[in-house]
Parts: structure tokens; C-alpha cells; sequence
């Protein structure tokens, strides 16, 4: 009925320091072979460290993008954010977004599957 919401589901991650990035960046890669621009989907990225920021993050994940040999209008929706409080930056989220921290698989098949079952409901 109507238009499909722009975000049928929404994940978060936060980056608390530079040691964070490497599990995040491995997540990150799983979801750009996962997904696409014209899917219903969006990783929101909390920056948690001055020293380690936004557009540092912003720039690793290009470089993702890069050696991915992904063209950038195809990339699925990602943003990044330099925050102070993590509490208040979920709390600012959609009530559905769900934690990265808390998948158990998250392979793209995985994370393709979690995506069809949230928007079948």
C-alpha cells in the first residue's frame, strides 16, 4: 500500500576509537557487496573519537568503495557522523535500527536475508 518507506531497514554502528575500525570496516564491506543504491537499506555511523572522525572514516570508506570496484551512484546508503554521546545519537535513530554489535552472521547473504524477513513484516 503506497510507497515503500525510504528506509525499510536501518543499521548502526558506532566507532569508538581507531581499534573499532577494524571490525567496522569488515561490516561495512559486507554490506556494500550486500546491497545497493535502489535497495530499501541504511548503515548510520557514529564517530565517537575527535582523533578518529567523520571524514577519516568517510574517506576509508571510499577507499572500500575504491578496491571494491564499486561505482559510487550504486554505493547503498551509508552516513557518518561525528557525535560526542553515543546514548543520544540512538536515541536520535529510528527505534528499529538495528545494532551491528548485536548480529551473529554478517555475511552479505545473511545481512540480505535479515533485510527480506524486517521488510516482509
Amino acid at each position: 500500500q503506497g510507497e515503500m518507506p525510504l528506509e525499510s531497514v536501518c543499521f548502526r554502528l558506532l566507532i569508538r576509537n581507531e581499534r573499532d575500525w577494524q571490525d567496522a570496516s569488515e561490516f561495512v564491506r559486507r554490506y556494500l557487496r550486500a546491497f545497493a543504491s535502489n535497495d530499501s537499506v541504511s548503515l548510520r555511523i557514529a564517530a565517537l573519537d575527535p582523533a578518529f572522525d567523520a571524514s577519516t572514516i568517510g574517506a576509508r570508506i571510499e577507499r572500500l568503495v575504491r578496491r571494491l570496484n564499486l561505482k559510487e551512484e550504486r554505493v547503498a546508503d551509508i552516513d557518518v557522523s561525528d557525535e560526542e554521546d553515543a546514548q543520544a545519537w540512538i536515541s536520535s535513530l529510528r527505534a528499529d535500527c538495528i545494532d551491528v554489535e548485536a548480529l551473529e552472521d554478517r555475511s552479505p547473504s545473511a545481512l540480505r536475508r535479515y533485510v527480506r524477513i524486517e521488510a516482509a513484516v
